[in-house]
Order: structure tokens, then sequence, then C-alpha cells
């Protein structure tokens, strides 16, 4: 499933963000999509996520964090998730 086209924000970063539960984030702001692979093996796509908020996240270096990013803008009312893969 995951191949040359699935690139973890991580890699494409200059810093390394760090994070216990999430192994790598894909980030479309043009589709307003997410597509978070966590650590236990869970793949999930966010639909309808702020298209602001994720520019901010892929410039704003200094204030980058996954766990909010996802808690605060992918668990928002108004996005709706679709579970691609299940846990390990």
């Amino acid at each position: 499933m995951f191949n040359a086209s699935f690139q973890s924000i991580n890699s494409a970063a200059d810093n390394f963000i760090n994070s216990t539960a999430v192994d790598s984030i894909v980030t479309d702001a043009i589709a307003g999509t997410v597509t978070v692979l966590f650590k236990s093996g869970a793949v999930y796509r966010y639909d309808n996520v702020s298209r602001r908020a994720i520019v901010k996240f892929n410039i704003d270096n200094a204030a980058r964090s996954l766990g909010k990013f996802i808690n605060n803008v992918c668990k928002a009312n108004t996005v709706s998730c679709v579970q691609l893969a299940p846990a390990i």
C-alpha cells in the first residue's frame, strides 16, 4: 500500500518531527485532505480539512506539532474521517 507516492512530511522537511503516535503524514492543501499513518499501523484519511491550517502547518517549522495538528485540525467537527487500514 505504501510506495514512492506515500511520502512522510518528515522526510521532506528540514527538521524531523518527532511523534510518539504518528509515523508519517501526507497533506494535500488543494484537496483539503490529510492521510495519517499511525505507529500502530492504522491509516486514516481526513477529508474537508482546513486548507489554511494545512498550509500553515507545512510552512511553520517552529510551531509544527503532529499531535496538535491532528487533534485540533483533523478532528474538527467539519472534518470527515475514513479508516483506510486497520492497526496491525
